[in-house]
């Protein structure tokens, strides 16, 4: 029985080889593509009121830390009004009449992990594509698989740092002066730069480094047998 080399360059078996990961990046890309569409037209027909990522007609509400929300030392539910609710480390802030930066503010608490996905399912359905039309062993796969693992690392850092940046920021601008009535209290200063850092650190690191490191070695591992099935071909 001799070596068939040229079975690995048959269309098929290319699409093969990128099962089942061809088909789920395409039916995520299609369920992210509904998200976006989906909840702008469910707002035209509850009440013709649309709201996507902080704009619409109604208020704004966004997840946040508790500081500069409460006394140093005590609960974080000293100045919690309606619309907010209290969670371990976290309030549910809300704006009843925000103005067009606090509206722009919430949506970079929840846009940018958003678009990163979107942004990952890209690349991962042009790192398939790329599969089926050269094959697995070609430089081009090598080049994609790295540049998708550093791009994750990098890009859910900068998210992160960016979505608790928003959040401190838009906490500031709703309790910019402890609320009346509420006596020995001290406002703390809502510490922007202190939370932006907290939420780069308290990324989870553990499934992000399995992440990178895998498709790291997945590149290495392809480009070394792309030189071993180059010195095959030359062999035979």
């Amino acid at each position: 029985m001799g070596l068939q080399l040229g079975a690995i360059e048959l269309p098929g078996t290319r699409r093969t080889i990128t099962q089942p990961l061809g088909g789920t990046v395409w039916l995520f890309l299609r369920l992210t593509l509904l998200g976006l569409v989906l909840p702008p037209l469910l707002g035209l027909l509850n009440g013709g009121r649309p709201d996507l990522y902080g704009f619409g007609s109604g208020n704004v509400c966004a997840t946040v830390t508790i500081n500069g929300l409460a006394e140093s030392g005590s609960q974080p539910v000293a100045q919690l009004r309606s619309g907010m609710s209290s969670a371990p480390g976290n309030v549910w802030l809300c704006a009843n009449h925000p103005t067009l930066a606090q509206r722009f503010l919430v949506t970079l608490t929840q846009l940018p992990m958003a678009l990163l996905w979107l942004t990952v399912l890209i690349l991962l359905w042009r790192l398939v594509s790329q599969v089926r039309r050269t094959g697995p062993f070609d430089a081009t796969v090598t080049r994609r698989l790295r540049f998708l693992a550093w791009f994750v690392l990098a890009a859910t850092l900068a998210a992160n740092a960016l979505q608790s940046y928003a959040a401190a920021a838009f906490t500031a601008t709703g309790y910019p002066r402890p609320l009346p009535g509420l006596v020995g209290l001290d406002q703390i200063p809502v510490p922007i730069g202190q939370d932006t850092i907290n939420g780069v650190l308290g990324t989870s690191w553990t499934p992000l480094l399995l992440v990178v490191c895998g498709l790291l070695s997945l590149a290495r591992i392809v480009r070394v047998g792309g030189q071993l099935h180059d010195d095959l071909v030359g062999t035979v």
